[in-house]
């Protein structure tokens, strides 16, 4: 059946705003404030914002960038929140804040990496290569003579 469409989707983003905080960690961990509020909408704002200062104050200035994908993001918050989440009900904002830096650490070296990486691949893209040069005869046969007998015995 070439070019027929299945019967159902494989995958399919929920039309409209995200929740990802009432999604994400379904089957995981029973919901609480924590995971709430690390995973709203307020905080993900917050953790991109500390992302793009990082990029910048790690590159000396060199880069600004634009926000990162959010479903992604949330994909490295999730499992950050799975390895280092407390889930303590006090001191809330505090593990907020320690899940928030981890979350960054995870992210901004990969996202240098590659900014420098497409920087210079444009830079490739632009500018002609430079072909091989050509191959040279380094033999030293023909090169080489023997003194003559009137030479070695005077």
């Amino acid at each position: 059946m070439a070019g027929a469409s299945p019967d159902f989707d494989t995958f399919k983003e929920a039309p409209g705003r995200k929740t990802y905080n009432r999604h994400v960690l379904t089957g995981s961990v029973c919901g609480n404030l924590l995971n709430q509020l690390f995973l709203s909408d307020s905080n993900i704002k917050i953790i991109q914002n500390a992302i793009r200062y990082k990029v910048f104050e790690r590159s000396n200035g060199k880069l600004v960038i634009s926000n990162q994908d959010e479903t992604e993001l949330v994909i490295t918050m999730r499992s950050i929140y799975l390895q280092y989440g407390r889930n303590t009900p006090y001191d809330v904002k505090g593990q907020i804040a320690e899940l928030n830096d981890k979350v960054v650490e995870e992210v901004v070296p990969g996202i240098i990496g590659q900014a420098y990486g497409y920087q210079q691949y444009l830079i490739d893209a632009t500018t002609q290569p430079v072909p091989i040069p050509r191959p040279s005869n380094v033999s030293s046969s023909g090169t080489k003579t023997n003194r003559s007998v009137t030479s070695v015995f005077a």
